[in-house]
């Protein structure tokens, strides 16, 4: 695993005079005028005036400034080091507007690490293999996501390139991936499982069925891990109790 710690890569943003004047801290919500119905209509132009910003800020201490990234894991771009091959996760800091952070000049997207690619002709397809290549995969992405991980609870205390000092929380705010990568995040079985979506629990033959509100529940990490480090549960009898409710 080749990486950069994404906290510290921020903080080398964050710290700077130039971009200071461009960071934003703190959720917003933002309303404009509808000129026909003489109403006030909210809109969304950031990410730090969405609802996700404000839920996760609402749930930390008054003094906390949310440092929020944007993770984007991207497999199309398969480079080689020698006899090694990985693929890039490119992060931008959510504080900066999108005109920054999704420039190519300073302050924008930046290439933090490079995702392992584990091959074998021999193994392929069978399921220790694949059960490798997940955990390969997540301790990987464990060892960039570690030096955030050690402040989001506590908090980080930062002088600012405005000169004020901070507490920031960093979070992982967006994770963006294809579908490979999300049933790689999500440890699901992909296309061909009976609950093929990594966010909630559709069955494979009703995601045409669309509706404004969730139809199914959402996956519950904590009911999976909690099945998975069941020391009365052993190997098909664990699958079973699992079933399609968390991980097919």
């Amino acid at each position: 695993m080749f990486c950069r710690p994404l906290f510290e890569w921020s903080l080398s943003l964050v710290a700077d005079p130039i971009l200071a004047p461009k960071f934003t801290w703190h959720a917003q919500r933002l309303f404009k005028l509808n000129g026909e119905t003489q109403t006030w209509e909210r809109f969304v132009d950031e990410p730090y005036t969405a609802d996700n910003w404000w839920d996760a800020e609402s749930h930390l201490p008054n003094y906390a400034s949310p440092l929020a990234y944007s993770v984007y894991a991207d497999k199309t771009r398969l480079s080689s080091f020698g006899s090694q091959k990985g693929y890039p996760i490119i992060a931008r800091i959510l504080n900066l507007p999108s005109n920054v952070r999704n420039g190519d000049g300073y302050g924008g997207g930046q290439v933090v690490g490079f995702l392992p690619i584990v091959e074998d002709e021999n193994e392929e397809g069978k399921k220790g293999f694949t059960t490798f290549k997940r955990a390969v995969w997540h301790k990987a992405f464990w060892i960039l996501l570690e030096s955030v991980a050690k402040w989001a609870k506590d908090g980080y205390n930062f002088q600012c390139g405005d000169g004020v000092w901070r507490i920031l929380f960093p979070m992982i705010l967006i994770l963006v991936a294809d579908y490979e990568e999300q049933a790689m995040m999500s440890l699901i079985r992909g296309p061909k499982g009976k609950c093929p979506c990594p966010v909630c629990l559709v069955p494979q033959d009703q995601q045409t069925n669309l509706g404004e509100v969730p139809l199914y529940p959402y996956r519950d990490p904590a009911v999976a891990q909690a099945l998975v480090e069941d020391p009365t549960l052993k190997g098909e009898e664990r699958e079973k109790k699992l079933g399609p409710l968390h991980f097919l």
